[in-house]
């Protein structure tokens, strides 16, 4: 009786690190979910998207610590297991394996799938595809980034950019209620301090700018009007999700030319590509995919 209290009392590093390693995998099961359907970075920071929370960088850290917290638990465990584990092991071979076939089996579907995963093959292929659209389908705001990383850039530059005074811009934003405006500050972090989102902000400098409807100026009413790229024949929303084949349809280019103007920019591009993963390929935004083939 003593010996059970005594041994109930007592830390047991065994016990501890088997209930982290099932603690960390299902905190590695939840966070890999979320991360299957979260929204691309640019979407993710420019609307502010949130889960339980957590934005999309947050949620990527959890799952990369605890990842860490998972390896490093096994070690642990395999360490103060070492005696068992050998004594194991030698007795399966002595007894010459009562499983080979299933460890060939288990052996040859772990190769399988990585080699299926690599090369991009179903199922793996169609996996990735549905991730794809539900990734996609996060991006359904009226307002688009003007141009690429545009939360990065501060009041004064995002002024500059799209063709507005920066005094202009500064006194906007504050006759909206936002506080912390300087010319100096970013576009994100002015978002953080109000609580709101790069993508409301813009909204705010869109509907007040000089030429929108709200005002009857001269000025930009849209992102689109900004890079006068886009014309009627393409969506100013959902851009992105728009193939190739689609676009160059809408814009009245053969597909052949299309692919053919750009690949001189060194982008690899097919007629079922999306625009979002083409401009990934130049680190830009669709419109830029939409310049190239207009010019």
């Amino acid at each position: 009786m003593d010996n059970r209290k005594r041994d109930s009392k007592r830390f047991h590093g065994r016990q501890l690190t088997s209930f982290i390693i099932t603690c960390a995998f299902l905190v590695i099961a939840v966070t890999g979910l979320v991360l299957y359907i979260v929204p691309s970075g640019r979407v993710a920071r420019w609307t502010n998207w949130m889960l339980f929370g957590l934005n999309k960088d947050q949620w990527g850290a959890v799952h990369t610590i605890f990842a860490f917290i998972f390896i490093i638990s096994t070690a642990f465990h395999i360490y103060f297991n070492w005696k068992t584990l050998i004594g194991y092991f030698k007795k399966k071979v002595q007894s010459q394996f009562r499983y080979k076939a299933e460890i060939i089996a288990s052996s040859l579907f772990t190769i399988t799938f990585l080699i299926i995963t690599i090369a991009d093959l179903p199922p793996s292929r169609q996996i990735m595809e549905i991730s794809g659209s539900i990734k996609d389908s996060w991006d359904v705001g009226d307002i688009q980034a003007p141009f690429p990383h545009a939360e990065e850039f501060s009041v004064k530059s995002l002024a500059i950019e799209i063709r507005m005074e920066p005094e202009i811009v500064i006194n906007r934003l504050q006759d909206n209620g936002l506080r912390g405006v300087t010319p100096d500050i970013t576009i994100i972090d002015l978002a953080a301090l109000n609580g709101t989102s790069p993508e409301k902000i813009f909204g705010i400098l869109r509907k007040t700018a000089p030429g929108s409807k709200s005002t009857g100026g001269d000025g930009v009413e849209s992102v689109a009007e900004i890079h006068k790229t886009i014309d009627n024949r393409l969506p100013t929303t959902g851009l992105g999700r728009l193939t190739l084949q689609d676009t160059s349809e809408k814009l009245g280019i053969p597909l052949e030319r299309a692919i053919e103007l750009l690949q001189k920019r060194q982008i690899k591009a097919a007629g079922d590509d999306k625009l979002k993963d083409l401009a990934e390929q130049i680190n830009g935004t669709p419109i830029d995919v939409v310049d190239i083939l207009k010019n």
